[in-house]
C-alpha cells in the first residue's frame, strides 16, 4: 500500500444504469460510462483507473454526495445521446501529450467526429500514438474519444467495443452508413477544420 495512489470510489445507480466515479480530493480521477451491472462498474473502474493512471488503490465510499449524483447523471445523459448542459468539472490533470491531446479533444463537437491521423498531423504525433493514449483515456464520454474514427472513415477502435461506439455516435447524430459501417465524410472533421475550432492556448 505504501506509495500507491488512494483514490474514493463510488458506485451510483442511475435508472437502469450504474457509474463508477474515483477522485482524489474534489478533483474526478477516472470514470466509466453506464453499465448495466454495479459489479461490472466496480470492475470496469479498476480497469480505467489502471490503464489510464497506473497502481490505484480504490477505497468504495457508500456516501453519496451532490457531485456524485450530477457527474453520474450528466454521463448517463451523454450515453443516451442527450443535450446537457456541461457541468465544472474539476479533472485529476493529465500531463504531457496525452494531456494535451485530452485537452483537445474536449473540441469535437456533438455530431462530429476526426480522425487519429488528423489528430496526429495537428498535434505532431504518429497516429499509432494517437490511438494509444484515446484508449488510456481516464474520463469516457466527459472527453469524448469515441469521436475519433480510422482514416478509412470505419469506426476503429473503442474500449468499449465498436457496437456501442456506433450507437454513441449515431445518438448524437453522426451520419453512419449501415452497410459499409463508415461515417458520411459530411461529419468528419480534418486538419484544417480542426485548426479552425481548436483554441490557441492547446496547441502553443
Amino acid at each position: 500500500m505504501k506509495g500507491d495512489i488512494i483514490a474514493r470510489a463510488v458506485i451510483i445507480g442511475v435508472n437502469d444504469y450504474y457509474v463508477g466515479l474515483a477522485y482524489i480530493g474534489d478533483s474526478l480521477l477516472c470514470n466509466t460510462i453506464p453499465l448495466k451491472t454495479r459489479k461490472f462498474a466496480l470492475s470496469d473502474l479498476h480497469e480505467t483507473c489502471l490503464k489510464s493512471r497506473g497502481r490505484i488503490v480504490l477505497r468504495l465510499d457508500y456516501d453519496i454526495n451532490q457531485q456524485d449524483l450530477e457527474i453520474s447523471n450528466l454521463l448517463v445523459d451523454l450515453f443516451e445521446g442527450k443535450v446537457s448542459p456541461r457541468k465544472n468539472i474539476r479533472l485529476y490533470p493529465v500531463s504531457g501529450k496525452r494531456g494535451l491531446l485530452l485537452e483537445t479533444l474536449k473540441n469535437i463537437p456533438r455530431g462530429k467526429v476526426t480522425t487519429y491521423r488528423a489528430l496526429g498531423t495537428l498535434l505532431k504525433m504518429h497516429p499509432r500514438t494517437v490511438g494509444g493514449y484515446i484508449a488510456s483515456n481516464p474520463f469516457p464520454l466527459i472527453i469524448p474519444c469515441h469521436r475519433v474514427i480510422k482514416s478509412d472513415l470505419s469506426l476503429g477502435g473503442y474500449s468499449y467495443g465498436q457496437l456501442i461506439k456506433g450507437n454513441l455516435l449515431l445518438r448524437e447524430g453522426v451520419d453512419i452508413d449501415i452497410e459499409t459501417g463508415k461515417i458520411s465524410p459530411s461529419d468528419v472533421l480534418g486538419y484544417k477544420d480542426l485548426l479552425k475550432i481548436i483554441p490557441l492556448r492547446v496547441l502553443v
